[in-house]
């Protein structure tokens, strides 16, 4: 994790927005969602055919990971990849993106 990213980036203070539901997705209900496997954090919803972890958020399936990554350093850029240094697909750890 870069030393500049450490601040998490976060949508008007919360989470995120889940505009499917209406509601706001809190770090509270985020994290309810996680348990710890050594130094990865999984989630421990939903599964998208590949083994990622993924949920319905802004009104399509999305991987978590790259849900997470927004949430912790602000809109992925255009082309780029989310990666998980772990290898683990279900992983929403920060500092292993």
């Amino acid at each position: 994790m870069n030393e500049d990213r450490k601040t998490p980036y976060h949508h008007s203070g919360l989470f995120a927005y889940n505009e499917a539901r209406r509601t706001r997705l809190s770090d509270e209900w985020f994290a309810s969602r996680i348990r710890k496997e050594g130094e990865c954090q999984v989630w421990c919803g939903s599964a998208d055919t590949g083994g990622y972890a993924s949920m319905n958020f802004k009104g399509k399936t999305q991987r978590v990971h790259r849900i997470a990554y927004e949430f912790y350093f602000g809109p992925i850029p255009i082309g780029a990849w989310v990666l998980h240094h772990c290898d683990n697909r279900r992983c929403v750890n920060p500092e292993h993106f």
